[in-house]
């Protein structure tokens, strides 16, 4: 982001005034409705909003946020000052202690939890105005002083040798030490009395893409096709499988398959023999019981003493009904898709790895064949991705990791409610199985990119506290907040944002096969995926709620007018490592991790559907993160649509930010 080139300026400021809509009067006490927001500073032309000699000519009623020129890394924070103050500052011997007090529901979050903010020059600043309702810049150094609760507000008092002057109406208090490595925070004020609204009608959505008029299905050197094209989209048919004579590659660059004859195992009576053998005469015997259905499992998996105790509470939790129709039907027709895997996928998909963009389209027959081996655990070398086996910079795909028992308190149910989408997945392609196909693309971005001097000003974006990216962002690039090994938890404990779009697009688990983890350059994008399952909450509290049916047109290659793309955040756990998240390689390598999954072929392109990408328990902050999502959305040519996912205060926060940037006209470009 940059502002128009001039001259750098020593000392910059931003008017509040200019934040606040025309004839708007800012009140005498600051409500409970008002707050304010922290700006990551880290970007030059954040800082060159306004200059100094532009500001010369503002009132000295206006309230002003104090932007220093960025020399050195600091960390600022504001406090609203109240209409006791200067009666409270007044009387006071220079030299002794000063209570600033803090109110409204910013000040009520920061006296439950104190912290100390720093800045370059240590000292606070407080500009006196005719607005009793003003921000002041803060910079108070670290064990000079000290945040107290007290009772509704949070008391901030200042150490003994610290200084006050009253003349000019500015009272700045010094103090000596200043941490070298901190950051400045802006702040800017926030008005929460905003609704959510509507996402504009302007905001692309597919198949208004061009992405999606392709050509003719066939392969090519960077796109494998497991099927034969055309797509009969009045048939009511798969695809056929290509080619029509079975395939059989042991290699590095391809899946090793459950059928394939360079897989051996040693039989009961000592013999080895092709391990597809054991699993064939393992799952054609009819099963009546749960223990039936592991024993067949562990026969031909051995070496493991797997309890698959979530599955058993899953089928002995259903009615009678229920598991009558479970062992009648759905697990016949899990076991007849596994089987039936030769001629259905005749050749192993290739290995999506590191440093490589290439693309698989698979129908959507072969995906569930795929995926019913995984939930029979049939994948030779996939019980383990330990440091040192064979596929260790792969996800996990054999289905043993989510039907095991759940040792961490509270993921029980969260395992069983994913176990029951899948069921639920199963029960519906076994009684009809859909006919379209779907796509997966690795990309990697290899071009340098200019951020310096970029002069893309930035696109229309919309915040929302209202929605789901995958109901309200349908025809949007919806962006799946993902692991670099995609899926994350899924078959395990997870059950977060990625975790819930895999159990109700079913299809994308199958990515976990043959994509590689994410590299700092890559991203994973999933086109034509169909959602099969209804859900509420999140976390310990998602529960399956039932079916979708989802009647999404497809393209003429039969994919749904869906697309999802997998980006994976920096990890910031910790206080030190959040810090660490403004640090300008921090910053730069998520841009290119955005722009790489943002960047896909094609014009005019849809809008970005995305949230709290790497926020949560990765510790990313919201702010910034809504800052270099959208750089990337509009260096990609994307409008955005932000979700707070319920959250109204980072909506209006984000609003404010937003408006800022409008107003300014400013550049995505950081130099």
């Amino acid at each position: 982001m940059s502002a128009p080139k001039t001259p750098p300026p020593k000392r910059l400021k931003v008017f509040v005034g200019d934040f606040l809509e025309k004839n708007s009067e800012v009140p005498s006490e600051a409500s409970c409705n008002d707050a304010h927001i922290s700006v990551p500073g880290n970007l030059k032309s954040m800082k060159e909003l306004k200059l100094d000699d532009d500001n010369e000519q503002k009132s000295q009623s206006d309230t002003i946020i104090d932007i220093d020129d960025g020399s050195q890394e600091t960390i600022g924070e504001e406090l609203t000052v109240t209409s006791n103050d200067r009666k409270n500052m007044s009387g006071k011997r220079p030299n002794s202690p000063l209570d600033y007090d803090r109110h409204s529901a910013y000040a009520s979050a920061a006296s439950k939890s104190p912290k100390r903010f720093y800045s370059s020059g240590g000292r606070a600043v407080v500009k006196c105005t005719p607005f009793l309702s003003q921000i002041i810049s803060r910079t108070i150094a670290g064990s000079d002083s000290e945040v107290t609760p007290t009772g509704g507000t949070c008391s901030t008092r200042l150490a003994e040798n610290d200084s006050f002057n009253d003349s000019n109406n500015v009272h700045k208090v010094r103090t000596g030490k200043t941490p070298p490595s901190q950051r400045r925070i802006y702040r800017l004020p926030v008005n929460l009395n905003q609704t959510p609204g509507e996402i504009p009608s302007d905001m692309t959505r597919f198949p208004q893409d061009a992405v999606w008029r392709t050509g003719a299905m066939e392969d090519s050197p960077n796109h494998t096709i497991l099927v034969k094209g055309p797509f009969d989209a009045s048939g009511d048919t798969p695809c056929k499988a290509a080619p029509s004579i079975l395939v059989d590659r042991w290699d590095n660059h391809h899946v090793k398959m459950p059928y394939s004859l360079f897989s051996k195992y040693t039989d009961s009576d000592g013999t080895v023999v092709p391990r597809w053998d054991i699993v064939q005469r393992a799952l054609v015997e009819t099963m009546h019981s749960f223990d039936d259905l592991r024993e067949a499992i562990l026969s031909y998996n051995g070496g493991y003493s797997w309890d698959l105790n979530e599955l058993e509470n899953v089928i002995e939790e259903m009615s009678s009904q229920e598991r009558a129709d479970f062992f009648n039907t759905i697990l016949p027709g899990i076991v007849r898709l596994a089987l039936n895997l030769p001629t259905i996928c005749t050749r192993p998909p290739p290995l999506l790895a590191q440093g490589h963009t290439h693309s698989v389209t698979m129908s959507q027959q072969q995906a569930a064949s795929l995926l019913a081996n995984a939930f029979l655990c049939t994948f030779p070398r996939r019980n383990t991705s330990k440091p040192g086996s064979q596929y260790d910079t792969y996800p996990t795909i054999n289905f043993h990791t989510l039907f095991n028992s759940c040792n961490k308190p509270g993921r029980q149910d969260c395992r069983k409610e994913k176990i029951k989408c899948l069921l639920n997945y199963f029960k519906r392609v076994t009684s009809e199985m859909p006919t379209g196909n779907l796509t997966f693309t690795r990309m990697r971005f290899r071009c340098r990119i200019g951020w310096a001097d970029s002069t893309t000003k930035f696109k229309k974006a919309f915040v929302t506290s209202e929605g789901f990216i995958e109901d309200q962002g349908q025809g949007m690039l919806m962006v799946d907040f993902a692991n670099r090994r995609v899926g994350g938890g899924v078959l395990c404990d997870g059950c977060v944002q990625e975790e819930i779009l895999f159990v109700i697009y079913p299809e994308l688990i199958i990515s976990r096969l043959f994509v590689e983890a994410l590299d700092d350059d890559e991203a994973l994008l999933m086109t034509g995926p169909e959602r099969f399952n209804e859900y509420t909450d999140y976390s310990d509290n998602f529960r399956w709620r039932g079916n979708v049916f989802d009647f999404r047109d497809r393209d003429h290659w039969g994919r749904k007018y869906t697309q999802l793309v997998a980006i994976d955040a920096l990890k910031h756990q910790g206080r030190k490592q959040q810090h660490e998240q403004f640090k300008i390689e921090k910053i730069m390598r998520e841009l290119v991790k955005s722009l790489c999954g943002f960047q896909t072929p094609g014009f005019p392109r849809s809008a970005v559907a995305t949230g709290n990408w790497g926020c949560g328990a990765f510790g990313g902050d919201a702010r910034l993160k809504f800052l270099v999502q959208w750089m990337a959305a509009s260096r990609a040519g994307r409008p955005l649509v932000y979700f707070t996912f319920g959250d109204h205060e980072l909506m209006c926060q984000l609003r404010s930010m937003q408006k800022l940037v409008t107003q300014q006209d400013i550049t995505i470009a950081t130099d």
